[in-house]
């Protein structure tokens, strides 16, 4: 995003959501601990403060701030979260989950039923 000179550099496609904001990966997280960071490191690369600069120094303002942005989406977000850090350590993604064989989910659904059914200590559960 930026260096110590407050010079903007290019984001790397793939740099966490929690590197960007200077995060450790963990699904818990400080909510306004996460605001006051994105709100710290806009106030270094929002476009607006690169109005009067190069046409690259802007794009590269845009690109920085939308990356921010993504980054802070999700971390905020729970679900987004919890996917990105299992993508991470080489997991599934929810996507993937969805595209799970047909023949799968519906035994799986069936099992489902059948403990919903069953009374605690009960064959079925056996």
């Amino acid at each position: 995003m930026d260096d110590a000179s407050g010079a903007l550099r290019p984001v790397p496609e793939d740099v966490s959501p929690f590197a960007i904001l200077g995060l450790a990966p963990s699904m818990e997280v400080d909510a306004k601990d996460l605001g006051k960071r994105l709100r710290a490191i806009t106030r270094r690369v929002h476009p607006d403060f690169y109005a009067t600069a190069g046409q690259d120094e802007r794009a590269l303002a845009e690109r920085n701030n939308a990356a921010l942005n993504e980054a802070y989406a999700t971390i905020a977000d729970p679900a987004r979260r919890a996917d990105h850090l299992v993508r991470s350590l080489g997991g599934p993604t929810e996507k993937d989950l969805g595209d799970m064989p047909q023949a799968f989910l519906m035994e799986v659904m069936e099992w489902n039923a059948v403990l919903e059914e069953a009374a605690p200590g009960s064959p079925a559960l056996a």
